[in-house]
This record gives structure tokens, sequence and C-alpha cells, in this order.
């Protein structure tokens, strides 16, 4: 059960906010048939989308950031130099790399069949596809990210902690997983175990709404008044209109 925030409830449009974790994780994997791929290591064209970067772009082919340098230089460009929207740049797979590669072919279909279930409101049907993922596809990020979104949506936090802990120990600087995790604690009540995820949040983007407005609620479980105060107040800072804003400013009157 939720627990009601010290001193003023914990209204629907709060419920819901933490309930909309974050944003799932756009479809992807190798888009070559598993049958097409050949048994050794071979090269791929891949075409640069908005946001991705050479990490994201190894992950996606070989299931690990950890090639990402290769890739870049495969390419004659610097790791810290990301590829331009539209480019097509060359993924080199060594033969050692082929079955993983080929796991995430296989997963790439219950996965994104679990991403449409996930943004038409399906969440049962989306952990179910992207537990498949998982199963064809062991350590599959993105399927993990996303199961742990639908569990959370499926109000089953405990379950969604697993998932999501591992999500942010291969990604920690991604401040979705992050957030995602800090609400699966708010949910079990893990108040102390929340604080600490919204705040790598926050250092990560110190303008991300939800998390900003999800720690003032998290500082006033803890009884952190006064820092539950400044929260709050930066929180307004950067919001001083919309109905959070109101209920930010609620949450400020009511603190001792």
């Amino acid at each position: 059960m939720m627990r009601r925030a010290r001193g003023l409830p914990l209204c629907c449009g709060a419920l819901a906010l933490l309930l909309a974790a974050g944003c799932s994780k756009h479809p992807r994997g190798v888009q070559t048939e598993p049958s097409a791929l050949p048994p050794s290591g071979t090269t791929l064209a891949h075409t640069v989308g908005p946001g991705d970067t050479w990490q994201s772009i190894a992950e996606t082919y070989l299931g690990t950031p950890e090639p990402a340098a290769r890739l870049a230089r495969d390419n004659g460009r610097a790791i810290d130099s990301a590829p331009a929207p539209g480019d097509t740049v060359r993924v080199r797979i060594l033969a050692a790399e082929m079955p993983r590669v080929r796991q995430l072919a296989e997963a790439r279909e219950p996965y994104n069949t679990g991403f449409q279930h996930l943004n038409a409101g399906r969440y049962k049907e989306a952990a179910a596809s992207f537990q498949e993922a998982l199963h064809r596809a062991p350590g599959f990020v993105d399927a993990q990210y996303n199961l742990g979104l639908a569990l959370l949506r499926l109000q089953k936090a405990g379950d969604a902690v697993a998932p999501l802990r591992e999500v942010v120990a291969v990604r920690p600087a991604d401040k979705d997983a992050r957030y995602a995790l800090a609400s699966a604690y708010f949910h079990l009540g893990r108040y102390a175990d929340s604080l600490p995820e919204l705040e790598a949040a926050l250092g990560l983007d110190a303008a991300f709404l939800r998390a900003r407005f999800t720690h003032g609620m998290v500082l006033e479980k803890l009884g952190e008044s006064e820092r539950a105060r400044l929260a709050w107040q930066k929180y307004l800072e950067l919001d001083g209109t919309s109905a959070w804003a109101q209920e930010a400013r609620s949450h400020l009157r009511a603190l001792p």
C-alpha cells in the first residue's frame, strides 16, 4: 500500500506520477532475422537514430556497451564524438560475438511486441513479452528496464526492483532507470533506498521534474522537513504553474 505523506494525503495525481515511473525504451535489437545472420563474424550497417551513441549502438547489436570504442574507431571516429542522426555506420561483429548477436535477434520479436503492449496499457501482456525476450537473451538491458516499468504499472513494485537494479548497475548514467528504481522503492515504503536513486537522477538532470517532485515527497516521509522545504522550493523554481506546482505548494505549506 502507498503510505500517506507526512501531514498531507497523497493525492491521485501524485500516485499517477509515480506509477508513470519512466518512459519506455524504444523497440531495439538487431533488425536482421536470426536465419539471415552468417555463422561467423560480419559487418552490418546501422542507420543512426536520434540519441544514438557508440555505446547504445554497441548495446543494440552486441548486448553490451564495451565494444563502443572499437565501433567508433572502425568508423574513423573518437568515442566522445557521437554519430549524427541519419548517418550510416558500420558495426563489425567478431566471430566470438555472434552467439550474443543471435540471442538478441531471437529476442527482437517478443521485445517489440512487449513495447507495443506497454504503450497500449496492456501491462500484463507487456510483462510476459519482456520476460520471453529475456528468456531468449538473458541480460537484455532494455527488456529488463521495460519489464520493470510494466511491473510497476501492475503495482508489483517488489518484482520490479530486481530488473531495475540490474539496469542501473549496467547503466548508472540512465536517469530514467534511476527514477524507475526510486519509484519501486517508494511504492514499497523503502524511502531511504529511494532517496539516493532520486538524487543520482537529479545529478544527471537537475531539471528532471518527476524526480524533483518525488524527491520532495521522499524527504517528507523521512521526516527531513528542512531538506523537503528546499526540495519543494527547487521544484517550484522549475515549474510554477502546473497542477503539480499547486500540489508542491500544498506540501510546502503543510511542512512544520
